[in-house]
């Protein structure tokens, strides 16, 4: 999971060819820590075809603002910077899986 540190870096990744997997986060936040487990073995699991990326609702308000994340975790699925699916909460590993097989389908 690559963690984003300023918008350039965001718009860059959103706009490649990969897939994209965007959890939205804040550290006090414990659902965001019991979905982590289970996104970082995905990201295991799908590395080279599908980006995961992690952005910090505190530090980046204006693209939490932009993907109207109201609740976290917020998980968007994108391909070529459009948002094809979503889900918020913790999710299950398999739940996250067919979404992600959507993407690159």
């Amino acid at each position: 999971m690559r963690k984003i540190n300023n918008n350039t870096e965001f718009e860059q990744i959103i706009a490649g060819n990969k897939p994209v997997l965007l959890k939205f986060y804040a550290d006090w936040c414990s659902d965001c820590k019991a979905v982590q487990p289970v996104l970082q073995a995905l990201s295991n699991d799908y590395e080279g075809r599908i980006d995961f990326v992690e952005i910090d609702v505190e530090m980046h308000q204006d693209i939490a603002k932009d993907y109207n994340v109201r609740g976290i975790p917020a998980i968007f699925f994108l391909k070529n910077g459009k948002i094809i699916d979503q889900a918020r909460g913790i999710q299950l590993k398999a739940a996250i899986e067919i979404k992600l097989n959507q993407l690159l389908a």
